[in-house]
């Protein structure tokens, strides 16, 4: 599970850089953080940079799918598609 989406990065242009949610933390009750990366593919062991972000707990949806959906509220992240 992944999105994807074209980024800038210190002036270069990536029009279709991989983003996928490396860390979960947190729990049902406090709420989660989760970190993700930003990658230039999806093969590439190592981030270009990583974004962190905050997320609720929605009862009866597994904790990965809701980070993704987190994710895509964030408005730089907003038009990120599914890959």
């Amino acid at each position: 599970m992944a999105i994807t989406k074209s980024v800038s990065f210190r002036g270069i242009t990536l029009p279709n850089a991989y983003m996928r949610i490396d860390r979960i933390m947190g729990g049902k009750y406090s709420g989660f953080q989760a970190e993700a990366g930003i990658y230039v593919a999806a093969g590439e062991a190592q981030p270009l940079t990583m974004v962190g972000f905050s997320f609720e707990y929605v009862a009866g949806q597994d904790v990965l799918p809701t980070a993704y959906a987190a994710m895509k509220t964030i408005p730089e992240f907003a038009d990120a598609t599914d890959c």
